[in-house]
């Protein structure tokens, strides 16, 4: 239940990061840093997802 939770969470995150770039920057610019805002995004939230599953395991 938690971690469907945090999952949704993180994909709603990641959506409102996307959009909020696509409005605030210039067609031009906006493909480039969402791609790289994506990208990071994916990372952070790969190793959050990582450390907390890991966590609970050992507790």
């Amino acid at each position: 239940m938690v971690r469907k939770k945090w999952k949704l969470a993180g994909s709603l995150l990641l959506i409102a990061t996307l959009i909020l770039v696509r409005w605030l920057t210039p067609a031009k610019v906006a493909n480039n840093l969402a791609t790289g805002i994506l990208g990071i995004t994916l990372v952070i939230a790969s190793a959050a997802t990582y450390i907390i599953s890991g966590y609970r395991r050992t507790s």
